[in-house]
């Protein structure tokens, strides 16, 4: 799918203005637990304390006339919702990224990543939330496995990079020893979120959250 862009997107009913923000990423894999059941109600439960969160794996409606999952997940939150579809299948928008948010959305921009196969697009969701008074640029991606893996994760970090206060999360599908994202750390070593944060941290985690200007 092409780029696209949108702006100003209501978030949570009536929500002040926040002075700090719970940020979360999460690979719903379509709704489908480690048992193989689809339940949307249990990723809610886990997501609830949350004020901005990123989805990677998110489903379209099927039918016309119903919602995708990151729009379910919202109504059973209470928060905003954004879809980001990275691919059409039969008509339809099949999957991409989603980002539940508390705080007012000024504004979004989806743009697809490079692929080479033409049968696994990808993309990157941006949005500009304000927090603390100040804008916050959070970015969403899930990366290819294998095939264009490299191309697609400078991209990201160059456009996370180009931003002054952003938060770019995501399945990058690579853990810390990929040499390409190993030198980003290593000359970044402030902007690793979860590191700093000092919550668990397993070596071989290919979900990340990096920071920066914040």
């Amino acid at each position: 799918m092409g780029a696209g862009y949108g702006q100003q997107v209501a978030g949570s009913a009536g929500a002040a203005r926040q002075d700090f923000c719970r940020i979360g990423i999460y690979n719903i894999h379509r709704g489908k637990g480690l048992d193989g059941r689809r339940n949307l109600d249990r990723i809610a439960r886990v997501l609830s304390a949350m004020d901005v969160v990123g989805l990677c794996e998110v489903e379209g409606p099927i039918l016309p006339w119903q919602q995708d999952q990151a729009c379910r997940l919202a109504a059973r939150l209470g928060l905003g919702a954004l879809y980001a579809p990275c691919q059409r299948r039969w008509f339809s928008e099949d999957r991409g990224n989603g980002l539940l948010f508390r705080p007012a959305l000024r504004r979004w921009y989806r743009e697809p990543l490079p692929d080479s196969t033409g049968t696994h697009p990808r993309c990157l969701l941006s949005a500009e939330v304000e927090v603390a008074g100040l804008p916050l640029t959070v970015m969403v991606t899930h990366l290819a496995r294998r095939r264009d893996q490299l191309i697609q994760l400078e991209t990201v970090l160059e456009r996370f990079m180009a931003q002054p206060r952003a938060v770019l999360m995501g399945d990058f599908n690579v853990p810390a020893a990929y040499p390409a994202l190993q030198h980003f750390l290593q000359s970044h070593p402030q902007t690793d979120a979860v590191k700093l944060a000092r919550v668990e941290n397993p070596q071989g985690r290919i979900e990340w959250i990096l920071s920066r200007g914040v």
